[in-house]
């Protein structure tokens, strides 16, 4: 039994270099772990490297961004174009001789690639066509597509182990599948999830297209080559974000316990993968590093016990830190920290449910600058009820801190499905409605957009408005008060600090080269 794993493009998002992706490589290493014969490709990235190509090499992934027309081909109408690209993408993996063809979705642009592509090998293999990802397909798109087999929610190594098995015996028991869903009938049935133990995942990259996730740069008379890859320490988030924490109808959340492997397990693997795959630079992705205090500490003082000479980045919390704790990760190899800040208002931090003030954030933030970290913020302007006054908190705050700041995600509001938002939106007094054109059918956590008026304020247009130029405003503060980029290529933050002994040096550097 032979199963192929593939990522497909995703043409919005046109980075010269990525990360190879985590969700795919670690079901890879399960399965094969367990003995199955798993192949791998990232498509991906692939595409990116033949659209940027000339003449008859270049693969024209813009087709894809044109939803309309990726619809009526879904629906049956004939495109030689489209058809002629997708051939042309299908021809850089293999992909016959396999019974199942796994795609993993991870954004709505990559989930419209991936049925293009699936529908094609369908007509061609016959293969069982399995969607899942961290965009937990919806139930719908099995309604709306034949060639979808079956769809996976939550975690994809158990559901595809049980698979697989059944397969080999010839004796499908679909509703014995954890986190299966599927056709019976004229039903579609859904089985409850079940989650992997954190220490069985461990991702491998054998089958990846490693070089194109690899970034030169030039140093002095030599080339300083820089791959990094994906880790997770643990999985789960102890807080409940009204814009982001996926809950039940009672409101009950999701995946608030916080599944962790020790400080031990995680300095072995991370010495498996430097060995192996030749790189001591690593870019964890955990929700928050510090949902507590004591772990981040212990891992800390793991790393720096075993002399690990390694560079790491994560997401954090604007809270739990002190000086000391901040000092142990820098000396432990943590060059980046990505502040899901959100705001400055501590109005609009209260009804985001983030459970901190912005007086404690800013003190974090200057004592992570001042110990020598790269500090990435998060903003999120135009979320509801947002007011003037908010609008200038958050040009404030830019404003005060701009030299602790280095770098700046500033991410329009959005309301992502099955969030508290979304599911008691009365508690916030709007109302929301569904676009004509809307993927939110298509996944179950993450989303286009919905459209929602804040009643009694401002409707669905104005709301629109709103958002774009609260969104404008805070770039065009970044740029009068800090003058640079507001993100750089992780891969040139990971070059630099191997590079300069201070952040100053790096700073500098950037402004003399990269602006």
């Amino acid at each position: 039994m032979k199963l192929k794993l593939l990522l497909a493009p995703q043409p919005s998002m046109r980075m010269d270099v990525r990360i190879p992706p985590h969700g795919l490589s670690a079901l890879t290493g399960y399965l094969r772990k367990k003995g199955f014969n798993v192949d791998q490709d990232d498509l991906d990235i692939k595409a990116i490297y033949y659209y940027k190509k000339s003449g008859m090499n270049k693969i024209n992934i813009n087709v894809f961004n044109d939803l309309e027309r990726i619809k009526r081909y879904l629906s049956g109408t004939d495109d030689y174009y489209l058809q002629y690209v997708v051939r042309k993408l299908l021809r850089k993996t293999e992909y016959g001789g396999f019974e199942i063809i796994g795609f993993s979705i991870y954004s709505y642009s990559n989930l419209m690639t991936s049925l293009v592509l699936a529908k094609k090998i369908k007509q061609e293999t016959g293969a069982k066509i399995v969607f899942g990802g961290t965009l937990n397909p919806s139930s719908e798109l099995l309604e709306k597509y034949p060639f979808i087999d079956y769809l996976v929610h939550g975690e994809g190594e158990i559901p595809l182990e049980i698979l697989i098995n059944m397969m080999e015996r010839g004796d499908i028991k679909e509703k014995e599948i954890p986190g299966l869903i599927y056709r019976d009938g004229g039903k579609i049935c859904k089985n409850r999830e079940k989650y992997l133990p954190i220490e069985e995942k461990f991702i491998d990259l054998d089958g990846l297209p490693l070089d194109l996730y690899r970034k030169q740069y030039e140093d002095g008379n030599k080339f300083r080559d820089i791959l990094i890859l994906p880790y997770q320490c643990f999985k789960g988030c102890p807080f409940a974000c009204s814009f982001c924490k996926p809950v039940d109808d009672n409101g009950n959340p999701h995946d608030c316990l916080v599944r962790k492997k020790t400080p031990e397990k995680i300095i072995s693997e991370l010495e498996i993968l430097s060995e192996k795959y030749k790189t001591k630079f690593f870019f964890f992705l955990n929700n928050e590093i510090n949902f507590n205090y004591s772990y981040p500490e212990e891992l800390a003082d793991t790393l720096i016990k075993n002399k690990m000479d390694i560079s790491w980045s994560d997401s954090a919390r604007a809270d739990t830190f002190d000086k000391k704790l901040l000092e142990k990760l820098h000396k432990s190899g943590c060059i980046k920290l990505v502040y899901g800040l959100e705001s400055a208002s501590n109005r609009i931090l209260k009804l985001m449910n983030k459970r901190y003030t912005i007086e404690k954030a800013e003190k974090i933030i200057k004592l992570s600058s001042q110990v020598g970290i790269w500090n990435e913020i998060n903003l999120i302007p135009g979320f509801i009820s947002e007011r003037e006054e908010d609008i200038q908190m958050n040009i404030s705050f830019l404003k005060r801190n701009s030299c602790y700041i280095d770098s700046f995600n500033n991410s329009p509001f959005w309301i992502q499905k099955n969030t508290i938002i979304h599911k008691f939106p009365e508690k916030f007094r709007i109302k929301i409605y569904k676009n004509q054109f809307n993927p939110i059918e298509l996944t179950d956590n993450q989303c286009g957009e919905f459209k929602f008026e804040e009643i009694g304020h401002l409707s669905c247009k104005e709301k629109e408005i709103q958002i774009q130029e609260s969104f404008e405003r805070l770039g065009e503060a970044w740029e009068k008060f800090k003058g640079m980029p507001r993100v750089y290529p992780p891969h040139l933050i990971f070059y630099l600090y191997s590079k300069f002994d201070d952040k100053q040096g790096i700073v500098e550097w950037l402004r003399n080269n990269y602006n």
